[in-house]
Parts: structure tokens; C-alpha cells; sequence
């Protein structure tokens, strides 16, 4: 079955092998949309594609596109804090909001721990007009032990890992960080905290994912591991009309719209049999700089093989939206 796309935005139709007789599919379309109003409106160069292997954006490394199915919605955030009027600030919040999802970020200043005595203390956070949301500003990094470079297995590259109180002496805390869980002492390691697309390896995305028996093994997987966002950004449903507000990522008015509806249909055919189906909201990643937005789409099936049958899938525009 092959994928005739009568649209103007990337499509693919992924298979999978799910028993004797029976396939599994899943269809997925990412449409790129630009804000305008407290609307989003198909953008005249459709710049997200879909791929069905990992590939490079211009933030980053991006999984396929390719899964049969998933545990919810991914939000990503591609952009800055941003102090209000670019007023220079020492900390900040930012919000996303999602319908009655709400994801809160504390935002510090460049810091360090200086020495007190037998111990060490935070420096105040300096002034800050703009901090990238990357997980170079969050909690992670790397540190000594005998002689050896370890490194946080959830984020090599942030700040904030110590494994001695005298490697933490001079050393830069994150920028980034849970509000609900503050570092507080220099051995603190709490989770970090990312906006864009989560590690495979990244361990609450596992723990969410995957069950283990005592001895190791797969038991069983979840849809949650087969999301892209981190485990703090994904939320169970998104519907059209939904309302979204993405605040501290701008000098003034916070980025807000609303979620339309799906503007694409998939039609399946089997000999005379045809079915339609509406596919649901997979992602919601919002470009920050470019005021611009793209909605992943995905709607996976099963359907019997029959010898000599014919088969034809479509992707089409649905009539009056979009």
C-alpha cells in the first residue's frame, strides 16, 4: 500500500509487519504554520519535513517519523527566554500552557559555587537579557573521579554535575531548572530539564517507557518511550480549539493560538471498501524566532492482506478547513 499524497504538506505512510496476515501502518503529516492574530495559517514554504530515519534540524538531532504508535502529544519549545522589554533580569519564569497543561521553567542568571568555610555557597545570579532553552544551560556536564572524566548519563553536555565538594568550588550551576526542584547543595542532581527533543536513553523517558523484569529483561513497552519530547512535555490529548500560550520567550506580548483543525484526511481503499479517517495531533513544536509553528499528524491502523486485493491510500484536503 503506497501513499498517494494529494496535499501540499510532507507525508509518509510507515509499515510494519504485525502478524501472518495482518499489517500495521501509520500515517504522519507535519504541516508548518506562521502565527498571525492568535491564528495559525498554512505557511507558503512547508520547511518541517517528515523522514523515516533520525535526522538533523537546524536545533538539533530529530527522530523518525516512523512509529506505529505513541503515548501522547510532544511539545517542543525552540527558542529563548526572553526578559520583558529587554530589561536585563537575574531570574525568571517561563510558561507553556496547553489547554489545562501547564509546564513552568525557572530561569537563572549565569551562577557559580563559591568557597564558605567548609563548604560552598551560590553565587547571585547575574543579569541576563536572553537565555537559550538548550540543554547546554541545563543541569548536567561532567566531573573527575580518579583520574577519569564521568559524565551526568542524562545530559553531558549541561552544568551543575559534581561528583566532590572541591570540584564544585568555582563551578557553574544551571541556568534551566525545575521550580518544583531547585538545586539547594552542590551534590543535588535533579533531573534536567529540556524543551526540545529528549534522548532515547534519557532515564524518565525509560522509566516511563519500558517495564523490566528483576532480572533485566523487557517485560513490556509503553507508547511514553516512543514519544520524542521529554517526559515533563508530553500530555495526553490535544483538540482543535485548544488555546496555547507560551510566555517569557518574548520581550512583550507572550506567543499565543489556537489549535486548528486537522486540514487533511486519509482515505484507504480495499476493492470496493473504502475508509476515512481523520488523523489525530502527534507533536506541537513552536519556533520562537520565526513566530512560526508545525503540528505533526499521525493515524495508525491495522488492516488484512488478501491476495489480488487492491489497495490504494490517500492523503487529501479536507473540504472547508485549512
Amino acid at each position: 500500500m503506497d501513499l498517494h499524497n494529494k496535499t501540499p504538506y510532507p507525508a509518509l505512510l510507515a509499515r510494519f509487519g504485525a502478524d501472518d496476515d495482518v499489517m500495521g501502518a501509520a500515517l504522519v503529516v507535519r504541516v508548518t504554520y506562521d502565527i498571525a492574530g492568535g491564528r495559525l495559517f498554512p505557511s507558503a514554504e512547508q520547511a518541517w519535513p517528515v523522514a523515516p530515519a533520525p535526522w538533523e534540524c537546524e536545533y538539533g538531532p530529530m527522530e523518525p517519523d516512523s512509529a506505529f504508535y505513541k503515548g501522547g502529544v510532544d511539545l517542543f519549545v525552540f527558542g529563548s527566554a526572553c526578559a520583558p522589554y529587554r530589561r536585563a533580569v537575574t531570574h525568571m519564569r517561563v510558561v507553556f500552557e496547553v489547554g489545562r497543561f501547564r509546564r513552568e521553567l525557572a530561569i537563572f542568571g549565569n551562577r557559580a559555587w563559591l568557597p564558605r568555610g567548609t563548604t560552598v555557597v551560590m553565587s547571585a545570579p547575574q543579569p541576563f537579557v536572553t537565555m537559550p532553552l538548550t540543554m547546554e544551560n541545563a543541569y548536567g556536564g561532567a566531573g573527575k573521579w580518579d583520574g577519569l572524566e564521568v559524565t551526568c548519563p542524562d545530559n553531558p553536555k549541561g552544568k551543575g554535575f559534581n561528583l566532590d565538594l572541591m570540584q564544585a568550588v568555582g563551578k557553574q550551576l544551571p541556568n534551566i531548572e525545575d521550580p518544583q526542584r531547585l538545586i539547594r547543595r552542590w551534590d543535588d542532581r535533579p533531573t534536567p530539564v529540556g524543551v526540545r527533543v529528549c534522548p532515547m536513553a534519557f532515564s524518565t523517558r525509560l522509566q516511563r517507557g519500558a517495564e523490566f523484569t528483576d532480572k533485566g529483561a523487557l517485560k513490556k513497552l509503553h507508547g511514553r518511550l516512543f514519544n520524542a519530547a521529554f517526559p515533563e512535555m508530553v500530555i495526553d490529548d490535544v483538540r482543535a480549539g485548544d488555546p496555547v500560550r507560551l510566555t517569557g520567550v518574548t520581550p512583550d506580548v507572550p506567543v499565543s493560538f489556537v489549535i486548528p483543525e486537522p486540514p487533511v484526511m486519509f482515505r484507504a481503499s480495499y476493492d470496493a471498501v473504502t475508509k476515512e479517517a481523520v488523523p489525530g495531533y502527534d507533536q506541537i513544536g513552536v519556533e520562537v524566532e520565526k513566530n512560526r509553528v508545525f503540528i505533526t499528524y499521525r493515524y495508525s491502523f491495522r488492516y488484512v492482506l488478501y491476495r489480488r486485493q487492491r489497495r490504494k491510500a490517500e492523503l487529501v484536503m479536507r473540504q472547508g478547513v485549512g
